[in-house]
């Protein structure tokens, strides 16, 4: 089994993450430890964070932004990253069909050549006003809000080094207008068969959100077309050698030569409309947050509300139930009570029987009657008791 790897790239924001996911899902293995999805990029941007973190080292070891945001042609490799990046390699030798993903590869395009002199190269690329104009919507890279015209810049060196890989080694390169991929997904895997001469399955269009691909064809295409026409040449450069494009895909520049100086203020305001507008979506989602966040307190406000009132109906029937016992003892004493104090009066009549009786045997044992009647027993008793002897 062929080893063989793929490298998908392209400026920032030109769609190498749809393309890369299509990719994965068609069989290409682009790692397991890929970067986690952001706000940009809601649904990931398929990126092994080895080879992400490799080439941001280079740029920070050579003062360059670790973004990539640079028009430096000259980007000197030093030579302790030859072995780190053969050693990355060779953590995929037993893959058959693998790759990754990572807009700043462009600036190490003919470094990577020499490390994987197999290696096959997809390009993708977008038209220069909606790359400028996404780049604007983030409204967090501070190198753009200094100077909005460098943005131009980038877009133009990125695909200028993808245009010249691409002319160095035509037979290992194959080049997508993206918009290309987008309305037909499977043109991908396509013309990669027939360019590259790899075999892929069937890319899954499920992996494609239009909602999250903006398109800008107001008068910033116009202003792109008519204050940067270089932009606009190098543009149609890159549709002449792309699969499936032809050169009525071409776009005609409307250079001005009214342009002098300076041009920075060509682009400005459209920088601030998109901070603005990343500003209100900001706030926005801050309100939205809070209004969710509003409704949740609220809910458990009334769930508790409804918790305390059940709980106060429970405690209110114990302390009827309670009461009703209560009630039922008062009456039970009430009755004793009764009963204790009939007790009394009994006892107390009984006693008072007992006293008079006690007062009558008095008086008949004090009596003469009692005497005589005392002195007659003991004499009848005596006779008795002597009969017996007789």
């Amino acid at each position: 089994m062929s080893n063989q790897p793929l490298i998908i790239t392209g400026m920032h924001r030109s769609g190498t993450s749809l393309t890369t996911s299509l990719l994965q899902s068609a069989g290409v293995d682009i790692g397991n430890e890929l970067l986690e999805a952001h706000a940009s990029n809601p649904n990931g941007h398929y990126e092994d964070v080895n080879f992400l973190q490799f080439h941001q080292d280079i740029l920070d070891a050579l003062g360059i932004q670790t973004t990539g945001w640079t028009v430096n042609s000259l980007i000197d490799i030093p030579e302790v990253y030859t072995s780190k990046a053969t050693e990355l390699v060779n953590q995929h030798s037993e893959k058959h069909l693998w790759g990754w993903k990572d807009p700043r590869t462009v600036l190490f395009l003919h470094f990577w050549k020499q490390v994987i002199p197999n290696v096959k190269f997809i390009f993708v690329y977008r038209n220069p006003w909606d790359v400028v104009d996404s780049l604007y919507r983030r409204g967090t890279d501070t190198t753009f809000i200094k100077n909005p015209n460098f943005a131009v810049d980038v877009w133009r060196h990125y695909n200028q080094l993808i245009l010249d890989c691409y002319t160095s080694y035509p037979d290992e390169c194959i080049l997508f207008n993206i918009d290309s991929i987008t309305q037909n997904p499977a043109i991908l895997t396509k013309g990669i068969h027939e360019k590259l001469h790899i075999q892929l399955d069937s890319p899954k269009t499920t992996v494609y959100d239009e909602t999250l691909f903006n398109h800008d064809n107001s008068h910033h295409a116009l202003l792109i077309k008519t204050y940067f026409p270089d932009a606009i040449s190098l543009y149609n450069q890159l549709v002449d050698h792309s699969y499936a494009l032809s050169q009525d895909d071409r776009i005609i520049s409307e250079a001005s030569n009214l342009v002098t100086g300076s041009k920075s203020w060509i682009t400005q305001d459209w920088l601030n409309y998109r901070i603005i507008e990343a500003s209100f979506k900001t706030l926005e989602t801050e309100h939205t947050h809070l209004h969710h966040k509003l409704v949740q307190i609220n809910q458990e406000f009334n769930d508790t509300t409804l918790k305390q009132e059940q709980t106060y109906t429970v405690f209110e029937q114990k302390i009827q139930s309670l009461e009703h016992e209560l009630l039922q003892e008062r009456l039970t004493q009430d009755q004793l009570k009764k009963e204790l104090h009939n007790n009394q009066i009994h006892l107390d009549n009984t006693h008072a029987m007992l006293e008079e009786c006690k007062m009558v045997i008095h008086d008949m044992e004090h009596s003469v009657f009692w005497k005589l009647r005392t002195t007659w027993l003991r004499i009848t008793d005596f006779f008795r008791k002597k009969s017996k002897h007789i």
